[in-house]
């Protein structure tokens, strides 16, 4: 999921497991979807999210700055 905003540029993505294990965020980096963006003067954020199928609840959330 992608949003734009206010020279913002954010990446979301969600990996629904049973413990915290940083998935998301290490899937976005690995795919490198904010490339297409760079040299557009944006600020570039990705963000990951992870719900625990036990718990029902989020169980990880990170955020970076990418440029």
């Amino acid at each position: 999921m992608t949003f734009e905003g206010f020279n913002t540029l954010s990446w979301l993505n969600k990996v629904i497991g049973l413990e915290r294990e940083g998935k998301a965020i290490k899937q976005i980096k690995e795919k490198r979807y904010w490339e297409k963006y760079l040299g557009r003067g944006l600020n570039i954020y990705i963000m990951g999210v992870e719900f625990s199928k036990e718990k029902r609840n989020i169980v990880g959330f990170d955020v970076e700055k990418v440029v």
